[in-house]
């Protein structure tokens, strides 16, 4: 069986970069995730993980 990305992909959460570890902490938290993908112009520029907290 083949399975497309779209059907099971989701928009990844994102920071932008005026935005503070504080901030990705807590969205980590919320979303109860590793990562965050830091984008300027809805386009990625780079990623916040748990250890860079």
């Amino acid at each position: 069986m083949e399975v497309l990305l779209r059907e099971i992909y989701n928009k990844p959460i994102t920071l932008k970069p005026y935005h503070t570890l504080d901030d990705a902490k807590n969205k980590m938290i919320k979303h109860n995730i590793s990562r965050i993908v830091v984008e300027v112009d809805d386009k990625p520029v780079g990623i916040i993980t748990e250890k860079d907290i």
